[in-house]
């Protein structure tokens, strides 16, 4: 269904809305092979750069592998031992002519790692972590005192301030700790959480970053990226700051009272304020530690790498939408396929994982951001571990929705490099299939983060049940974030699912409906707007008759479904497969290279029919599959190329026209299959 941009387009957008279209695209990247390796502490190093010679990843990253220990100033350890060990020789500070002496080594390492093959090398950091004892003066705080030892071989001047004075303060003023700060692994040291908006703690920071660019790296990992919660005077200055900005006087005192205190309880907008304010702070550390690491690389060469999307996918506008990636690291695991469990006799129940719902949140951010799944079993550990063919399922799933290939190894590469290579090979081969296109979806599900910070919190559970649902029924689909919700972005789609979105702002609204009035579809669920963005109910909501429901549920979207059966119909059917679950098992995705001038559509098929599992890995082939490719219009394709990624093999498919689009039937569907429509 093509629609226009209507004349209320020119009236109806505010500034701030084009803004957001000038700062927002869905564009795919090149996804990149990655290994995170926190085995490489013991020197020499030699083993790490021979193992990672045979199979190199374009993103490496290392452990606390840096001359100025971040957490701890300059200590021995190199790597994780200097907390991990409980020798506490690897905490010693060491002084500025050892410093130097080893810079050498270091600087050698990267390069090695380079000649490799490596193309990026990142070492650990964190947004808050500093070791030490401020009383016993111990760990960071020896350092400090004797700060001006290592003036002449570059350091900066002393600060004035102590710095426990820079850490994170909570509500009542006193230090607040993130974690447990006296933790067993940690000691004799405590762990404090100093504040990402403490300009001591930027500056410090800064300084490492420049230290590890120089010795050659590319970037940094930035682990614990969401633990900010800092009610001390740096935050509170960046809270009124933006207070002030969003609000005038008379609306401070309708909403408010006066200026609002800082409120972490969610459900107020003083609280919801708060929350954003935080956000806002992460992302300026974020900029604050590209800016140092540019500064020796140059601009555009220095990656930021941030941990903290593990169930928070509702973050990444806010927080993580100008980072180079983000890792999603599940404690409960992260190993895409399908297992069974029995339910009596011969009958077994099948289930699947897969890790698709932060990929589409993440590219529905529509900024700089791609996502990184840490792929591993979990914890507790148990069966359902990491097998080859799991691994080439975690490789695919990244490929196919714009991210990065991700596995936990024990040692350098362990059982990866095979489908490393794989993936390297298919990638210089295949790169128009991946690098700028944008999604052709046509359905998508509204994510909005906003709706945590106001304290509905279920919202972003109901959104991924919705995702889950539209793509096991083979519907390819975006996630739909505040960000993205302007009518030239809305025109990609046939219909929006608007799962208890309870908190949306005129601007939003006027798009929504436009997109209404326009001919799209809208399947509403719940509370959908019935407030504004300050969190006034409205009089008149015009999604409250729309609604089908309190919460998101099957049914209601099956029925949709069957009433755009004509409009917006299932990209395949798949023949073969003995049950339903297993046939839902088959995840698309669907990209177009240009919208105005088209050439190609690209369809990924994905089988999760892999047996997770150590001592598993069986696939169940899919015998055939029947696509029904949308067109856009005046695009007559010639053909269809079927690519098999694991087999390394291509062929020439038939494609056929019926209405406004292509049908296309493949066979034999391993784990990984392209379907280029041209």
């Amino acid at each position: 269904m093509r629609r226009g941009i209507g004349l209320i387009l020119v009236v109806a957008l505010s500034a701030a809305m084009v803004f957001a279209q000038d700062d927002f695209a869905m564009v795919t990247r090149l996804p990149r092979t990655y290994v995170i390796d926190y085995n490489t502490e013991d020197r020499p190093w030699q083993e790490s750069i021979d193992a990672y010679s045979q199979a190199p990843p374009d993103l490496l990253h290392l452990s606390v592998v840096m001359n100025w220990n971040f957490r701890c100033g300059p200590i021995l350890g190199l790597g994780d031992k200097d907390w991990r060990d409980y020798d506490l020789q690897w905490r010693a500070r060491i002084g500025p002519e050892e410093l130097q002496a080893r810079e050498p080594e270091l600087r050698g390492f990267v390069e090695a790692l380079h000649e490799a093959g490596v193309e990026k090398v990142t070492p650990y950091i964190c947004l808050i972590t500093m070791f030490g004892n401020h009383e016993t003066r111990e760990g960071f705080w020896d350092f400090y005192d004797h700060w001006d030892d290592y003036r002449d071989i570059g350091l900066y001047p002393r600060p004035q301030s102590d710095p426990f004075t820079w850490n994170q303060l909570g509500p009542d003023g006193e230090a607040w700790y993130y974690y447990p700060h006296d933790l067993e692994y940690v000691q004799p040291f405590l762990r404090y959480a100093m504040s990402p908006a403490h300009p001591q703690w930027r500056r410090w920071i800064s300084f490492v970053v420049r230290d590890v660019a120089e010795l050659g790296m590319d970037g940094v990992f930035v682990d614990n990226s969401t633990g900010c919660r800092d009610f001390g005077p740096h935050a509170r200055q960046h809270f009124e700051r933006r207070i002030r900005e969003r609000y005038s006087e008379g609306e401070m005192a309708d909403l408010f009272g006066g200026m609002p205190e800082m409120q972490e309880d969610l459900g107020s907008l003083a609280a919801f304020e708060t929350w954003m304010t935080w956000m806002e702070i992460i992302r300026e550390y974020e900029a604050v530690v590209r800016e140092a690491g540019e500064e020796v690389c140059g601009e555009g060469n220095f990656i930021v790498f941030p941990n903290g999307g593990q169930n928070r996918e509702h973050l990444v506008p806010y927080a993580f939408r100008d980072v180079d990636y983000l890792m999603f690291e599940r404690s409960r695991g992260t190993v895409p396929g399908s297992w069974s469990t029995r339910v009596i006799g011969p009958f077994e129940l099948q289930h699947s994982w897969d890790n698709l719902f932060a990929y589409a949140a993440t590219l529905g951010a529509g900024g700089r951001v791609r996502a990184q799944t840490l792929i591993g079993e979990g914890r507790p550990r148990g069966r359902l571990g990491l097998n080859h063919n799991a691994l080439l399922l975690a490789h695919a799933e990244a490929a196919a929705f714009s991210g990065g290939g991700m596995a936990r190894g024990i040692g350098p590469l362990r059982d990866m490099a095979e489908a490393m290579s794989l993936y390297d090979r298919h990638y210089d081969r295949c790169r128009d299939l991946y690098d700028g296109l944008t999604p052709w979806s046509k359905a998508a599900v509204a994510l909005y983060g906003t709706e945590y910070f106001y304290g509905n919190r279920g919202q972003v559970g109901q959104a991924e049940a919705a995702y889950d649902a539209l793509i096991a029924r083979h519907i390819p689909t975006d996630v739909l974030t505040t960000r993205g919700c302007f009518i030239p972005n809305l025109h990609r789609y046939d219909l929006i699912v608007l799962p208890d979105v309870r908190f949306i702002s005129e601007e939003q609204m006027r798009a929504l409906r436009t997109f209404r009035r326009e001919g799209g579809d809208l399947l509403v669920f719940g509370q959908t707007g019935r407030y504004d963005d300050r969190m006034r109910e409205r009089e008149d909501n015009p999604l409250a008759e729309l609604s089908v429901g309190d919460a998101f549920d099957f049914e209601a979207l099956e029925a949709k479904l069957a009433e755009m059966r004509e409009t917006l119909p299932p990209l395949l059917a798949v023949d073969g497969l003995p049950d339903m679950r297993r046939r839902w098992a088959i995840k698309p995705a669907m990209y177009i290279d240009s919208r105005r001038d088209p050439s190609r559509i690209v369809v990924h098929l994905l089988n999760y029919n892999v047996e997770i599992g150590r001592d598993f890995g069986r696939v169940t082939p899919v015998p055939s599959a029947h696509l029904r490719v949308p067109l856009p219009d005046d695009f007559v394709p010639q053909r269809a190329r079927v690519i098999r990624v694991e087999d390394e093999s291509e062929e020439i498919a038939a494609v056929g026209i019926e209405g406004q689009f292509a049908t296309v039937g493949v066979h034999d569907l391993g784990i990984h299959t392209i379907i280029v429509v041209e």
